[in-house]
């Protein structure tokens, strides 16, 4: 338990760093043209699904063949708590170490 809450906040932290990364970049259109808190929520719960769900997919490019595992539906209905405490830590992590870095000055 403690490892796979380890995993969960590095992964969240991941997450949170590269969408605030992405915000000053002009050629990362979603994040910029709808920069609203709706639209960074938004993302971070599409990053959050990605992260925690549980699908994986692997491409053999000389067999062109997309092999797609884990897509069941005793693997997705788990995954719905996963999925919330994922989107959760990225929240926390944003509410609790990026908007104070931004409100003390850390960051640009």
């Amino acid at each position: 338990m403690e490892s796979e809450l380890t995993a969960s906040i590095i992964i969240g932290y991941v997450i949170v760093s590269l969408l605030e990364w992405a915000k000053g970049k002009s050629w990362v259109p979603l994040v910029n043209h709808f920069n609203s808190a709706t639209a960074n929520r938004t993302v971070a719960a599409v990053l959050a699904v990605i992260s925690s769900i549980g699908i994986h997919a692997q491409y053999d490019g000389a067999a062109g063949s997309l092999v797609i595992t884990g897509l069941t539906f005793a693997t997705i209905l788990p995954s719905i708590a996963e999925v919330i405490k994922q989107f959760v830590i990225q929240q926390m992590i944003y509410k609790g170490i990026i908007e104070k870095e931004k409100s003390y000055g850390f960051k640009d």
